[in-house]
């Protein structure tokens, strides 16, 4: 559990700030092609996965025992979702080897 919460803070914070220096070098303006649109979708959901993985971390530490199948229903997203952006994220990262090489 402590080599996840570490991995992903340090993908959270990697996928976050090379995002903002990718765009602060372009003037503040995003590509609007497949790598950007991807590239821009895979950061966004860095941060709702990083909020959802947390808020069930915290739910969890609780033991609150009425809120089971709310914790069970996050866990399934986090792992669901978290799954789909590492497919997405790969996908930009193929289209961006693709359109700047």
């Amino acid at each position: 559990m402590l080599t996840h919460r570490i991995s992903a803070t340090l993908l959270l914070f990697t996928t976050l700030s090379s995002s903002m220096y990718v765009i602060s070098n372009n003037n503040w303006k995003m590509h609007f092609n497949t790598h950007g649109i991807l590239g821009a979708f895979s950061s966004t959901c860095a941060l709702f996965i990083s909020i959802g993985g947390f808020t069930g971390l915290t739910l969890l530490q609780k033991n609150a025992p009425n809120l089971g199948k709310f914790i069970g229903l996050i866990k399934m997203a986090h792992r669901t979702f978290g799954s789909v952006v590492i497919l997405v994220s790969q996908a930009a990262i193929f289209t961006g080897g693709y359109i700047y090489s």
